[in-house]
């Protein structure tokens, strides 16, 4: 790291490593009124997600998981009865990742609702909290878990490793820890030993294994671990614990990237809070392909362009996501490998004349004629300088047989796509499970924080009729 930021940001707040950096940002999170309308959101797509997920692999998998285990106080959707806290986080946390729809850090490249929603659920349950406590908790991890990424995210995706399951137990532990009430020394704790847990690659994204739906569980289970941990540390071994084993000379930030990191400056350009910098996902795909997506549907619906009108796409976008693994991929294409490829993405799309994206539109463009002919029209760029070089901006040039160029970009798009309302959130559910559900569900929502978690559960707890 570099000695002098690093220096700085001790000195200006009074923090001796990255652990009680991150801790001085979650402490006491103020929930203003923006604050707490993107909170609703987070928490209604998360579950909503878990719900649409309902027939697929993984929400059968986890009705299994949940059919096995123990009778407990956490509630799992879909099942009507309650399971130990574990269990309960394994199994939501698969519902809600099931078909990567679930919400993101663009910045960090994470999914912190597959985490940190269902252990804040659960440990909640186990506690009876306070829905105050429960949504500090929820606003705390997603911090911390943002946080911890954010001075490697970039460098540790290009190696192929999986930020979400990297990071993910730090945003347990800490969503854990303060409904556990722990003090700062075993929360800094709680810390430290998550980011112990640190693991998982991208290679079964790209490879189309999967796994990956469950990493984010074993993620979520190893922070709340961690959490238990450190709140039972004998004082002898919490006293012992260092601070800077995270951002020392051989902690997790080098190690993972092989050289020294400038975490001060990075924790510094992170936004606060972070709920605001949280997006959410319209199509079935990596992140990183979300507004190109966007951009060539927009062009496609605003002029009436067909995929035979199409000579060509073009595609400008930031390092960040033209160099993440498996965007560029072209095939051949096994299993849960298409959620990742930036061509099939946009050959999926422009075959289906611009409509939203699901697991569907990718099985039918992988058995149309024309995709050959549509993955030799698409191109991907670097953006140009002077471009933004933000992480979810992007450029779709589409040259036209008639000589015509069109284009769009990020800001052509409509900003409900990656931060939709509640309302919009919700309609997800129309027509997927009861209406009287899905009001009854929304009525819970926006009631918040006067509500309790159990009464977040039971609109929702017989969906077995949803299909992914």
């Amino acid at each position: 790291m570099s000695a002098s930021s690093s220096s700085a940001f001790r000195q200006a707040r009074h923090c001796e490593g990255v652990a009680e950096a991150i801790l001085a940002r979650v402490r006491n999170p103020t929930l203003d009124a923006a604050s707490m309308d993107q909170l609703r959101v987070v928490i209604a797509d998360a579950l909503v997600n878990a719900v649409l997920a309902g027939g697929s692999p993984a929400s059968r998998s986890a009705d299994a998981l949940a059919g096995a285990a123990v009778s407990g106080p956490a509630s799992v959707i879909g099942s009507p009865e309650g399971v130990g806290v574990e269990a309960a986080v394994l199994a939501n946390s698969l519902r809600v990742h099931a078909i990567l729809q679930d919400d993101s850090h663009p910045g960090t490249m994470l999914h912190p609702g597959a985490i940190v929603l269902p252990v804040a659920l659960a440990v909640a349950q186990e506690r009876g909290a306070s829905t105050a406590q429960f949504l500090s908790a929820v606003v705390a991890g997603y911090e911390a878990m943002v946080l911890i990424a954010a001075p490697v995210a970039e460098r540790a995706a290009r190696r192929g490793l999986r930020n979400t399951t990297l990071f993910g137990p730090v945003g347990a532990a800490i969503a854990a820890g303060t409904i556990f009430g722990l003090d700062d020394r075993r929360l800094t704790a709680a810390i430290l030993i998550a980011s112990g847990a640190a693991g998982g690659t991208l290679a079964p994204l790209t490879l189309g294994s999967p796994e990956w739906r469950c990493q984010p569980g074993l993620a979520a289970t190893s922070g709340l671990a961690a959490a238990r941990l450190a709140a039972a540390l004998d004082p002898e071994m919490l006293a012992a614990m260092r601070a800077d084993t995270i951002e020392g000379s051989h902690g997790l930030y080098a190690t993972l990237v092989g050289e020294d990191v400038d975490w001060a400056a990075a924790l510094d350009a992170i936004g606060s809070p972070v709920l605001t910098g949280i997006t959410h996902k319209l199509h079935s795909t990596c992140g990183a392909n979300q507004v190109p997506v966007a951009a060539l549907s927009r062009i496609m619906t605003r002029d009436g362009i067909e995929f035979s009108d199409i000579s060509s796409v073009d595609v400008y976008l930031p390092p960040m996501s033209l160099d993440y693994p498996g965007t560029e991929d072209r095939g051949p294409f096994v299993g849960d490998g298409v959620y990742m490829s930036r061509p099939l993405a946009l050959a999926a799309l422009a075959l289906g004349d611009g409509a939203a994206l699901t697991r569907a539109s990718f099985d039918a463009a992988l058995v149309d004629s024309r995709l050959e002919s549509a993955f030799a029209m698409i191109t991907s760029h670097p953006l140009r300088p002077g471009d933004s070089m933000h992480p979810q901006a992007a450029k779709v040039v589409v040259s036209l047989k008639d000589g015509r160029e069109v284009s769009a970009d990020d800001s052509d798009i409509d900003p409900d796509i990656l931060r939709p309302d509640l309302d919009a959130v919700l309609s997800k559910l129309t027509g997927r499970i009861a209406t009287v559900a899905v009001d009854d569900f929304g009525a819970v929502i926006r009631a918040l924080p006067h509500t309790t978690i159990d009464d977040l559960f039971a609109p929702l707890r017989a969906t077995e009729g949803a299909r992914a």
